[in-house]
């Protein structure tokens, strides 16, 4: 039983005894941590990142007080002025309570980080390969032991390690969201599972153009191109086509009688429920948008749910949450793209290894 038990715990810990003994793992962390350089910018992500929540904050609150106390010349005293209500909030913002200020805060905070990370996640590793080749120390890197995996993981982990290590400080920050209210500890956990995978998609993109690029400012400049495609082009193909749709249908096709007292509301086709679910999750922050407002509606089901909007439930489809959808199309990209840097990196050893099984294979007939 222990002999069966440590080959199927074996994988796992020998991945890990990889990682942890790989050199370049341990050469580019050690040589971040210990630099001031380190510090200091976790400590300014940090800071941007509080300031940024500080001023949302206050803007939030202006807002608010500026909806409930400036009435449009409407419901006044007499001898009090136009500007004093006496009614309560008009329907518009009857909803802005409370708990809906703590969720959008904190995907106010959530939003900031990620576009933060989509700054920072190209400019740390497009020089991970790249810049080997720049300093002319590529080849002297492919003749070590080192297979092309190991080098591809070495330098993934020596990169994202720090921004996870951002990520991982600015939890303080974000938790700062439950002296408002209205958040539950999953809506966090969602977000920060968000913005890791966010920073692992982003770094397996600009790791993949580094090894097909010869310089870093190239890998950097096509790195962001793609992260481009993936965050607007693909979700605005989506807005596009569910614009078009909703145009067509509502042209006379889709109000179809109702009674005798109204018509039947637009609802998407199921078909494009499918796609616009899909297409608008590539983007990290649409998709935590929209998942808060899901669970804002029906907070029963952390992974489903079916849109009710028009009390029409036989014209909707369960489908998982958008969080979930960005979580499945990012490991699939990030697997994706970290295959292709790995056949981007060639050991100069190769032709040695071919040779060698050549003369195996011609021994036995010889």
């Amino acid at each position: 039983m222990a002999n069966r038990a440590s080959k199927l715990t074996n994988p796992f810990t020998g991945f890990w005894f990889r990682l942890r003994s790989n050199p370049i793992v341990l050469k580019e962390l050690r040589g971040r941590m210990r630099n001031w350089r380190g510090t200091f910018n976790l400590a300014l992500f940090t800071a941007a990142l509080s300031f940024a929540g500080i001023m949302i904050y206050v803007l939030d609150n202006r807002n608010y007080a500026y909806y409930y106390n400036y009435n449009y010349n409407q419901n006044t005293v007499p001898n009090l002025g136009t500007d004093v209500i006496v009614a309560p909030i008009p329907d518009l913002y009857a909803s802005y309570n409370n708990s809906e200020k703590g969720m959008w805060l904190l995907f106010a905070l959530l939003v900031t980080q990620l576009v933060l990370i989509t700054f920072l996640s190209p400019t740390f590793t497009a020089g991970a390969i790249a810049g080997e080749k720049e300093r002319q120390t590529y080849d002297i890197l492919l003749t070590t032991l080192l297979r092309p995996r190991d080098i591809i993981w070495g330098k993934l982990v020596s990169t994202q390690a720090y921004l996870c290590l951002m990520i991982v400080a600015a939890l303080p920050v974000l938790s700062v969201v439950f002296l408002v209210g209205g958040v539950s500890l999953s809506q966090l956990f969602i977000g920060f599972g968000v913005c890791l995978l966010s920073t692992l998609l982003m770094g397996s993109i600009a790791l993949y153009r580094s090894a097909a690029s010869r310089t870093t400012a190239r890998a950097f400049r096509s790195a962001f191109f793609f992260v481009i495609v993936l965050f607007l082009v693909i979700p605005g193909i989506g807005f596009l086509v569910e614009s078009e749709v909703r145009n067509q249908y509502q042209g006379g096709t889709i109000y179809m009688q109702y009674g005798t007292s109204g018509y039947l509301p637009y609802v998407p086709p199921k078909w494009l429920q499918i796609f616009t679910n899909i297409t608008y999750s590539f983007n990290p922050g649409l998709a935590l948008g929209q998942s808060f407002n899901q669970l804002n509606q029906n907070s029963t089901n952390l992974f489903f749910y079916t849109d009710n909007t028009f009390n029409l439930p036989n014209r909707s489809l369960s489908l998982p949450m958008p969080w979930l959808t960005f979580t499945i199309l990012a490991l699939i990209l990030i697997a994706l793209f970290l295959w292709l840097a790995t056949t981007r990196v060639k050991p100069l050893n190769l032709g040695l290894k071919i040779s060698k099984r050549k003369n195996k294979q011609k021994k036995p007939g010889s």
